[in-house]
């Protein structure tokens, strides 16, 4: 079971502190390996407001879903299983799993939808970036 901690980096403050298997929509069983440090979800301080307006917990380092998105932006695809070797995916697919994990994870559909379309718009920058 992966367990998160803090990473103690400022821009990367989540760390993965056990690795594991997280399923994915496609039946695949994607590793995330121990040591993975990640922001979670790359939400920019500037969108803070939404968080003071509607109490909504954007930066919740215990969804999985934004972890398992972030991986997917940094090496532009995914592990099946301990070995290196990544399984290449699309930026929309990315995405699309980002909303098949909230929808799993009980984040809500109007929640879900605000993030899938703040991803799709501003999500091109950081992909293979972080």
């Amino acid at each position: 079971m992966i367990k998160i901690g803090f990473s103690g980096i400022k821009n990367k403050p989540y760390r993965v502190e056990t690795g594991g298997y997280l399923e994915l929509s496609n039946g695949d069983r994607m590793y995330i390996p121990k040591d993975f440090i990640f922001d979670n979800a790359s939400i920019p301080r500037v969108f803070k407001w939404i968080y003071d307006l509607t109490g909504w917990e954007l930066w919740n380092y215990k969804c999985k879903s934004f972890l398992i998105h972030d991986y997917m932006y940094a090496f532009k695809g995914y592990r099946t299983s301990t070995r290196y070797a990544h399984k290449h995916i699309t930026r929309a697919f990315a995405d699309k799993e980002m909303t098949y994990q909230m929808i799993n994870s009980v984040q809500g559909e109007f929640k879900t939808t605000i993030y899938f379309l703040a991803v799709r718009l501003f999500g091109w920058w950081s992909y293979g970036r972080i």
